[in-house]
């Protein structure tokens, strides 16, 4: 595609998908596996498939299916366990290499990540080839394979990535002003909004099979015979997606996230890490002068089940009030008896923090006072140095930023 062309085209976005990024990284660290069917998956009798490969996918085994019937499908389907540790260190490091090739950049989760090339045409010509150049980058630095949807917006991106994996081409090129003619012949399934139990069953009982289907019918009927969501899938199905890419930095939230190894249901060491997790985030938000009024929740557990939860609290800062606030939501989502294998907490709604002055001295304030000796502490030591107590776990505590032993208060 020439340069002119390409003006025309006005496509301003890079979609980068790293198919079965699980599976992948753990193809890299025992070559054995590559060629072969296995699956990234946790071991027990309610385990779901966290990631399958192209030849798992070959034999019908499929992300999200429970491992019991997978091994029933492939008795030899060899089954590998999760290093989100692993998984973290190599999806920071393909973002660190992306940053330096546009200014915005937005991870999207494992494997996948959004450029936004606006006012990179000057420095980069050619931008397909520049894709080329990124797909080549980042198959140096991790040795794995990567495909591009360049489009105008991240929703038809993410589906032109999608594509171009399935049609085993690098990249996947849809124009400016043709997001409607790429969707029309594609499946209902390649939609975000197919994920939604009840969307599949209304679409399959109106037979709409292909997204041509749904921009044929009048946004109003369509709305009324759908219902939830029905709005937004119907400007889905043109291409229409209005969402900005947004960097981790101009996100307005602070977050932190903890994987046990092994996965664990005592409530002990839950609460204790859950704790640990409040601490650290509050020491960002009183170094920021900043408060929080919303507090999302993440579990992931053993089998695979993810659950969040987003709630509001009173504008705080202080760590004995984040947690209070923190058990509340990790009680209503903590109902099951399987292990939990990773914990996040993500404090939005942030805004600068005022401290109300006290004519008097109260429980508040001398709080506060002690939280404010703590973080001295732990500026001049660093973060681990001291913490509170582990609410009677008997286990040595970690090493602090310097090497010494923290001290609890």
């Amino acid at each position: 595609m020439s340069t002119g062309s390409w003006e025309r085209c006005r496509v301003t976005l890079f979609y980068i998908d790293i198919d079965a990024f699980f599976c992948a990284i753990t193809a890299v660290q025992k070559r054995e596996l590559r060629g072969r069917p296995f699956v990234v998956s946790h071991r027990g009798a309610t385990a779901r498939i966290l990631s399958a490969s192209a030849e798992a996918r070959r034999l019908g085994v499929r992300r999200g299916d429970a491992l019991s019937v997978a091994r029933k499908k492939q008795p030899d389907l060899n089954v590998e366990q999760p290093d989100f540790r692993l998984f973290e260190r190599a999806a920071t490091r393909i973002a660190q290499t992306l940053a330096g090739f546009a200014p915005r950049m937005e991870p999207r989760g494992y494997g996948r990540f959004v450029l936004d090339m606006r006012g990179m045409h000057a420095l980069y010509p050619r931008l397909p080839d520049t894709a080329c150049r990124i797909r080549q980058e980042i198959q140096r630095i991790t040795c794995l394979d990567s495909h591009f949807g360049i489009a105008e917006n991240k929703l038809v991106g993410a589906i032109a990535a999608k594509e171009s994996q399935l049609q085993e081409e690098a990249l996947m090129l849809v124009p400016a002003g043709d997001e409607a003619g790429f969707l029309s012949p594609l499946p209902c399934r390649a939609m975000p909004e197919w994920r939604y139990r009840r969307i599949r069953e209304h679409l399959r009982d109106l037979n709409m099979t292909q997204i041509q289907h749904i921009q044929l019918v009048p946004r109003s009927v369509f709305c009324l015979a759908v219902g939830p969501f029905a709005a937004a899938l119907h400007e889905h199905a043109f291409g229409i997606d209005l969402m900005p890419v947004t960097p981790p930095a101009a996100s307005e939230n602070l977050a932190a996230n903890h994987a046990f190894t092994p996965p664990t249901n005592d409530d002990h060491v839950l609460r204790a890490e859950l704790f640990h997790l409040v601490e650290r985030l509050g020491f960002q938000l009183r170094r920021r002068e900043l408060g929080t009024d919303e507090i999302q929740l993440f579990m992931r557990f053993r089998d695979g089940l993810n659950r969040r939860r987003r709630q509001k609290c009173a504008f705080c800062q202080n760590d004995l009030e984040l947690y209070r606030e923190v058990r509340k939501g990790f009680q209503a989502m903590y109902n099951r008896r399987q292990a939990v294998q990773q914990i996040a907490i993500s404090l939005n709604g942030l805004a600068p923090f005022h401290r109300q002055l006290e004519l008097f001295p109260t429980p508040d304030s001398r709080q506060d006072e002690l939280q404010a000796g703590l973080d001295a502490i732990r500026r001049r030591f660093g973060v681990s140095s001291i913490r509170y107590g582990q609410f009677g776990v008997k286990r040595r505590p970690p090493l602090g930023d310097r090497g010494q032993r923290p001290r609890t208060a």
